[in-house]
C-alpha cells in the first residue's frame, strides 16, 4: 500500500468537471475581457511571433507564414478576439536520438498563440503551480536531486 499524500496548506484542488466536460473545456474566452484584449494586441502578437521563431530550424511553413506576416497576425488577431480561432492539426515524427519517441508538433501558426497566451498567463499560472510541477516554468526553478538516489 503506498504512502498517502497530505495537502499542501494554501493549495486549492479543483472540483471535478461536470459530466460529459473535459477537464481542459473551460468554454469561450469572454470577448470583451482585457486580458484577452491585452494578450492579443499586435504588438504582443509581434513579439510571440519573434519568440516562436527563436531557437528554431528554419521550416517552409515558417517562411509560408512570414511571407503574410503582418496579414497573419491580424487574422490571428481577429479569430482570438471573435472566439473563432481553432488549433491546427498537429505533425507527428519519431525522433531517435537518445531513444525512439514520437513527438507531435503544433503549426507555426498555433506556436505564436501559445507564446502570446503564455506571456499573459505565465506569470499567473507559475505562480500558482506548486514546487513540483518543472515544465514550461520561467524562474530558475531546480528539480530536487532526490531523483538520483
Amino acid at each position: 500500500m503506498g504512502r498517502k499524500r497530505s495537502r499542501q496548506p494554501g493549495r486549492v484542488q479543483a472540483p471535478p468537471p461536470p459530466p460529459g466536460m473535459a477537464l481542459y473545456d473551460l468554454g469561450p474566452w469572454p470577448v470583451d475581457d482585457p486580458g484577452l484584449i491585452a494578450a492579443t494586441s499586435f504588438r504582443k502578437l509581434l513579439a510571440a511571433h519573434q519568440a516562436a521563431r527563436r531557437g528554431k530550424p528554419k521550416t517552409a511553413a515558417m517562411d509560408r507564414f512570414d511571407l503574410q506576416r503582418e496579414t497573419a497576425l491580424l487574422a490571428l488577431q481577429r479569430s482570438l478576439r471573435d472566439g473563432s480561432w481553432q488549433p491546427g492539426p498537429y505533425r507527428q515524427f519519431e525522433v531517435r536520438d537518445p531513444r525512439p519517441r514520437l513527438v507531435s508538433a503544433a503549426p507555426f501558426a498555433d506556436r505564436v498563440v501559445h507564446h502570446a497566451l503564455m506571456a499573459a498567463a505565465g506569470p499567473t499560472l507559475d505562480a500558482a503551480l506548486g514546487p513540483e510541477v518543472y515544465a514550461n516554468r520561467t524562474a530558475p526553478h531546480r528539480r530536487p536531486r532526490r531523483h538520483l538516489l
